[in-house]
């Protein structure tokens, strides 16, 4: 089983460029056959999207979710909170 690993990055600093550019570094240098990164890229892809880290997180979320279902890995491996928040968060987009 890989572990999961979460990046925090970013932040509202003077030195925002700098944390996005150590944090995609440290995940170039992630061994994918122990660690599991996939949701932060996608965090890393929308976050400038939708100008809020907030939405990135949302994102990473959702694709965390789905592509555990998608590839049939989501069985004992997701919490019912993740699938609520999956699920609130595509509800929020729906309805905005």
């Amino acid at each position: 089983m890989k572990i999961r690993v979460l990046f925090l990055y970013g932040g509202d600093s003077v030195e925002h460029e700098i944390s996005i550019i150590s944090a995609l570094q440290a995940m170039d240098g992630l061994d994918t056959e122990r660690y599991e990164a996939i949701p932060c890229y996608i965090c890393i892809i929308a976050m400038p999207f939708f100008y809020s880290i907030s939405e990135g997180i949302a994102m990473g979320v959702i694709s965390y979710v789905v592509l555990n279902l998608v590839t049939g890995k989501a069985k004992g491996r997701i919490s019912v909170l993740m699938y609520v928040l999956a699920v609130l968060f595509v509800l929020k987009y729906l309805f905005l």
